[in-house]
């Protein structure tokens, strides 16, 4: 299956504006650790991220130098959306953990062997 160009741009233009929210949200995350008192009442962390957001994403609408002068999108998102992602980053975010454990393993075994090798040549050479 061969795709059109349009069809590639707009899936370019998707992971790239992904990447962009994805970004954003992180931001939002950090402005955001934990559950927060507003107006009196208890407000879950995503419930303030996702209202941070939704402000961020209505200034960008607003804007019109930002609406005629970029192709930037800002999609629509929700508590479960959020979740979502969230539990996404936590899977990707352990996986490479465990890819950057797995190198570190490798890389001292290699370097255990390298000088165990150093020390046996050095004392033939003798």
């Amino acid at each position: 299956m061969v795709l059109g160009v349009d069809t590639v741009n707009r899936l370019v233009a998707f992971i790239v504006w992904s990447r962009i929210m994805c970004s954003l949200i992180v931001k939002l995350c950090g402005a955001h650790p934990s559950p927060e008192k507003h107006d009196g009442q208890r407000q879950k962390r995503w419930k303030q991220v996702s209202r941070a957001y939704r402000k961020i994403h209505q200034m960008v609408l607003d804007s019109p130098v930002v609406m005629t002068q970029t192709a930037l999108q800002l999609f629509n998102i929700n508590n479960a959306t959020l979740t979502k992602w969230y539990d996404r980053m936590k899977v990707i975010i352990g996986l490479v953990f465990v890819f950057i454990l797995k190198c570190y393993t490798v890389i001292s075994l290699y370097v255990q062997v390298t000088r165990k090798a150093y020390m046996l040549v050095c004392l033939f050479s003798e």
